[in-house]
């Protein structure tokens, strides 16, 4: 499982003019990487937090297809841990 959220968020959504011009090619990188990663065997899910939206200005429905929203991202990280996933912070 791969999880998104606050900054992160932008490039979780298909609406270019909110990602700043400077990060829209590393943008359509990270998208197709999310792409590939989410026909990957043994990905379970790519996961967008609810929560960053707003304040983001950022549309559920741009969402990228392969991306889905859960209500809260902690909430749903936890959940995997008590399944016996690890969580790796970068």
């Amino acid at each position: 499982m791969l999880a998104f959220r606050g900054d992160a968020s932008y490039f979780t959504q298909t609406d270019m003019s909110l990602v700043k011009e400077g990060d829209r090619e590393d943008a359509a990188k990270i998208q197709a990487k999310i792409r590939e990663l989410r026909a990957a065997r043994g990905v379970d899910a790519v996961e967008q937090c609810t929560l960053p939206l707003a304040s983001r200005k950022i549309n559920a429905a741009n969402l990228m297809q392969e991306v889905k929203l859960v209500p809260n991202g902690w909430i749903s990280l936890a959940q995997y841990q008590e399944k016996g996933y690890s969580y790796i912070v970068p």
